[in-house]
């Protein structure tokens, strides 16, 4: 019987010019760009022979940890710049102004498996293993931003001709790909919390002929199938997720 224990443990913060420019355009600050991620596994293994077959089990469990957070910030020479080149007005993007986003993963793995090897002569072999994986994943997002201004919701209530601001749910109707600057911070996702989850089982297995020559050579065929398990987006989308009957008094939503 083997035991196999992992413990891994990172963090980070990071912070620099986000705008790769001389002038103070985006920032980002260490205090509020961060990573955590912590890991642990375990595995366990029993193995043996019986004749011709050499035999394994196992088991894995596996648990994993991410938080992260993000803030870009205005610089102080956004608003003087966007002014010279539009007609937005450089009061509408206040220096230390921007949108911040915060997530929280966690993540589930386990597994059983066997894999077996039948040695049909002393230079023959047929390898086989079949590995059964479920996982489970989720993520807490959590949106808001510092804004003082409300740019991006006049310049949303200019567009659409509306003589009052318009709810929240019609935002899906103007994504940023389409106001691009006003809406560098989007007012549709200030107080928004979203929960998502994911969960997968699949059946993996492997096929192998193997045959020795000699000591330094070998040669073999084999056929396999994995699994990739999908994930989530740690990133404020370009449309935000506006639950039924939202506006902008009710912006939590859950996916």
């Amino acid at each position: 019987l083997t035991s196999i224990t992992a413990y891994r443990k990172d963090q980070d913060r990071t912070g620099g010019d986000a705008d790769a420019t001389a002038a103070d355009i985006l920032y980002t600050s260490p205090k509020y760009n961060y990573e955590r991620f912590t890991q642990y596994s375990e595995e366990l293994q029993y193995h043996g022979s019986a004749g011709q077959l050499d035999w394994q089990v196992g088991a894995f469990f596996g648990h994993e940890v991410l938080d992260n957070g993000l803030f870009n910030q205005f610089g102080s020479q956004l608003g003087p710049y966007v002014a010279a080149l539009s007609t937005l007005p450089a009061a509408g993007f206040q220096a230390g102004e921007g949108a911040i986003e915060t997530f929280h993963q966690e993540e589930n793995s386990q597994a059983i498996y066997t894999q077996d090897t039948f040695h049909v002569t002393d230079k023959l072999s047929i390898i086989g293993g079949l590995r059964y994986n479920w996982e489970h994943k989720s993520l807490n997002s959590a949106f808001t931003d510092n804004d003082t201004t409300g740019l991006c919701a006049g310049v949303i209530q200019a567009v659409a001709g509306s003589p009052t601001p318009l709810p929240y749910a019609a935002y899906v109707y103007f994504p940023k790909s389409a106001l691009s600057t006003p809406c560098l911070i989007d007012p549709a996702f200030k107080g928004l919390n979203t929960h998502q989850t994911l969960s997968e089982g699949a059946l993996t297995g492997t096929i192998k002929a193997q045959y020795k020559f000699d000591e330094g050579k070998m040669a073999y065929a084999s056929y396999s199938r994995g699994n990739l398990v999908g994930g989530f987006n740690l990133a404020e989308g370009t449309l935000p997720y506006i639950g039924t009957g939202s506006t902008a008094g009710s912006p939590n939503s859950s996916l």
